[in-house]
């Protein structure tokens, strides 16, 4: 097991005072930002460092190293309070989300890194890498959920019963994904969502809770692999590029982001429709 060492490498002990008292950490960030911060920073071989300080607040030792489990749980709180959101003003479901329907590129996009999301987190967890675990859980939540796909659908989501379908199962799918390593907040978004209704989508299963319809008697998901898409994550990578390319432009010319422009392209760059419309709506050109 790794050992915990103070911001200077030292071991913590009682007689230096460098030592945190984890009961001090639930009271200032949280349980789940424990258990997540934790599980990041376990890894396998090498020793890992904890700047402590102190609170002046309360005179107990802390350490900003919490400050990520705490972020990470307000992203989660968020985005989860946004996504609900849209989806309790949006039309009413219908008989779509199937593996034969027209799924967007970044709907397709999605399901095939909550697949692979999927896959990562239960290798890790058979292999007790809790350090993966969590990094899994980070990417899967704030990169690809928060950064991109939301911001993807936010424009027609609500008139999209497929896209619907999509959002629900891949905000529940990421709840019970970080699950066990934050029982409470994933618990407490749960209880707001576990009524949304949605279309059901082939090859993708999330039983219901068996006791008093909590979480924590839930399913683990289960995702058909066949929704791997590795030409779906090329094409939204190629967009995702280009995306980020026009708004560092934008950034250096201190162009306004809701100013719409007009991208030409190079004579050697072939966008497909999907790839054209995802750009559009990301990069407001």
């Amino acid at each position: 097991h790794a050992v915990i060492q103070d911001g200077e490498g030292r071991k913590m002990s009682k007689s230096l005072g460098n030592g945190v008292d984890p009961l001090d950490i639930v009271e200032s960030h949280g349980a789940d930002a424990l258990r997540y911060t934790l599980c990041n920073m376990t890894t396998q071989t090498q020793d890992v460092r904890m700047p402590v300080a102190r609170d002046p607040a309360t005179g107990k030792n802390t350490s900003p190293k919490f400050d990520m489990g705490r972020n990470f749980g307000n992203k989660l709180w968020n985005a989860a309070r946004f996504a609900s959101a849209i989806l309790a003003s949006a039309a009413i479901p219908g008989s779509a989300g199937t593996r034969d329907s027209n799924l967007s590129l970044a709907d397709r996009w999605m399901l095939s890194r909550l697949a692979g999301g999927v896959q990562q987190a239960e290798s890790a967890l058979r292999e007790y890498n809790f350090a993966n675990y969590a990094q899994t859980l980070y990417d899967l939540l704030w990169r690809d959920f928060c950064d991109w796909y939301l911001e993807a659908v936010k424009p027609t989501a609500r008139e999209d019963a497929a896209q619907q379908a999509v959002l629900a199962h891949a905000l529940e799918t990421i709840l019970r994904l970080i699950h066990p390593v934050m029982p409470y907040v994933t618990e407490a978004i749960y209880e707001r969502i576990r009524a949304i209704e949605t279309a059901p989508i082939d090859g993708i299963t999330l039983a219901h809770p068996t006791k008093d319809g909590l979480l924590t008697t839930a399913g683990w998901p289960k995702i058909d692999p066949a929704w791997h898409n590795p030409e779906a994550e090329a094409a939204f990578d190629r967009a995702r590029a280009l995306i980020t390319a026009i708004r560092e432009v934008r950034a250096q010319h201190n162009v306004p982001p809701k100013r719409m422009v007009t991208y030409h392209p190079a004579a050697a760059v072939t966008l497909t429709d999907a790839e054209a419309a995802l750009i559009r709506t990301l990069a407001n050109v």
